[in-house]
C-alpha cells in the first residue's frame, strides 16, 4: 500500500515537473529558434554562462586552470566544485543533454521537498502539491508583479530569484541543499523516537557537508540552527554514551564531506581570491559593517514582518497548539539567520559577499511568513 501511495505521489510530481520543464524550453524555442544547444544552454535566461567552464574542468578533474597564456603552473581555483558534481558528472556521460536532465532532476526534488515538508504537518497530498507548486512558481508570479510596478516589486523579484529558480549552480543546486536540510531538520526537531531522531541528525550533517562545498553563508546559518535544535531536543548533557557516539558520527561525516572544501582554502590561488572580491575585515570595516545591520534592523520593513509573523504565529497556535513545534523550526532558523553575521563577524577577517547573510535573513523570515499563512489557511479549511 505504501509503495503504491509512493508511486502514486511520485508520478504525479513527474508529471508536474515534465510540464514545467517542457513549457520553459518550449518558450525558449518558440523565442529564439532552433539555435545550437550548446548557444541555448550558455546564454539560457535562467543560468549563468560564467560557470560552465568549472563543470568542464571537474568532468576532466582539471582543479587549476586558469585559462592564461603566460602560466599553467597556478594552485587550486577556490570554487565550490561539489555544487556542480552531478552536472559534471551528466556532462561527462551525456554531454549537454546531462544538463537538461539534471534540471529536470531538480524541479523534480523541489517539489518533492516541499511536498515532504508539509506532509510532516498532515496536509492532504492535493494541497502539499499545491502549495509545491505555488513556491516553485513564485519568480514567475514576481516577475508579472515587477511588471504591473507594484510597491516593493523590485524587492520580490529579488527575493524570489533567490528562493529558488533554475539559475545555475545557484539556487538551483545550493537551495536544494538547504531546503533538504529543513527537512530533515524538521523531522528530527519533531520526531518521537531515537531511531528516527538520531537517523535525522545524521542526515543533517550530510546537507551541512554539502552547503559548506556549495554556499558557505548557508553553512554558518544551518550550523547555528543544529546547534539550537539540538540543545532544544537533548538539551545540555552532551556527555552521556551514546550523545557522544552520535556526535562524533555526526563531526566526522561532517569532516569528510568538508576536506576537499579546506584543502581549497589551504592551497587556494591568491588571484582568485582577489578575483571573487575577498574583503579584509580590518576592525573600522567591522564597526561599519556592524552598523549597516543594526540600520537594516531598525528598518520598519523588517519590524512589519516579524510582528506580522508573530500575529499569525499567536493565531495559529491558539486554534491548534499541534502546529507550535513546526512554526518554532523555522523561527529558530530565522533567529540563526540574524545572529550569523554578527558571530561572523566576530570570529572571522575575511568575507566575500557580506550582503549573501543579509539574503539569507530575508530568506528565512519570508519562509516564516510563508509557513504561517499556509497553517493558517489550513486551519480555516479544517474549521469550516
Amino acid at each position: 500500500m505504501n509503495i503504491k501511495y509512493l508511486n502514486n505521489v511520485n508520478s504525479q510530481i513527474f508529471i508536474i515537473s515534465l510540464l514545467v520543464f517542457l513549457i520553459k524550453w518550449s518558450l525558449s524555442f518558440y523565442e529564439y529558434g532552433l539555435e545550437n544547444l550548446f548557444i541555448k544552454f550558455l546564454f539560457n535566461p535562467s543560468g549563468d554562462y560564467s560557470y560552465f567552464p568549472f563543470i568542464h574542468q571537474l568532468s576532466t578533474l582539471t582543479f587549476n586552470e586558469g585559462y592564461s597564456v603566460l602560466s599553467n603552473q597556478n594552485d587550486l581555483i577556490g570554487f565550490p566544485f561539489l555544487v556542480i558534481i552531478f552536472h559534471a558528472i551528466f556532462y561527462k556521460i551525456f554531454g549537454l543533454v546531462g544538463i537538461l536532465i539534471i534540471e529536470l532532476i531538480c524541479i523534480f526534488i523541489f517539489i518533492k521537498i516541499f511536498f515532504e515538508v508539509f506532509k510532516i504537518i498532515n496536509i492532504s497530498n492535493n494541497f502539499c502539491l499545491l502549495i509545491s507548486f505555488f513556491l516553485f512558481s513564485l519568480l514567475p508570479i514576481s516577475n508579472l508583479i515587477y511588471e504591473l510596478s507594484f510597491p516593493y516589486s523590485l524587492n520580490l523579484k529579488n527575493l524570489y530569484s533567490g528562493f529558488y529558480s533554475l539559475r545555475f549552480p545557484r539556487p538551483i543546486i545550493t537551495n536544494l541543499f538547504f531546503f533538504s536540510f529543513i527537512l530533515f531538520s524538521i523531522r528530527f526537531y519533531l520526531s518521537t523516537t531515537n531511531v528516527i531522531k538520531y537517523k535525522n541528525f545524521i542526515i543533517m550533517a550530510f546537507f551541512l557537508g554539502l552547503m559548506l562545498n556549495s554556499f558557505f553563508y548557508f553553512f554558518i546559518v544551518c550550523s547555528l540552527t543544529t546547534l539550537f535544535l539540538y540543545i532544544a531536543k537533548e538539551g545540555l548533557n552532551f556527555f552521556e554514551k551514546q550523545k557522544i557516539f552520535l556526535l562524533v558520527k555526526f563531526l566526522l561525516i561532517l569532516i569528510i564531506l568538508s576536506s576537499f572544501f579546506l584543502i581549497q582554502i589551504i592551497y587556494i590561488e591568491d588571484d582568485y581570491l582577489a578575483r571573487v572580491g575577498t574583503l579584509n575585515l580590518l576592525p573600522e570595516t567591522k564597526i561599519f559593517i556592524f552598523d549597516h545591520l543594526i540600520k537594516g534592523f531598525s528598518k520598519v520593513e523588517f519590524w512589519f514582518i516579524l510582528i506580522i509573523n508573530i500575529i499569525f504565529y499567536k493565531i495559529n497556535i491558539k486554534f491548534s497548539f499541534k502546529y507550535k513545534k513546526f512554526i518554532n523550526f523555522f523561527f529558530i532558523l530565522f533567529f540563526s539567520s540574524i545572529i550569523s553575521p554578527v558571530i561572523y563577524l566576530l570570529l572571522m577577517d575575511k568575507i566575500t559577499f557580506f550582503s549573501n547573510f543579509i539574503f539569507i535573513i530575508a530568506l528565512s523570515s519570508f519562509l516564516l511568513l510563508k509557513v504561517n499563512l499556509i497553517i493558517f489557511l489550513k486551519i480555516i479549511f479544517d474549521k469550516y
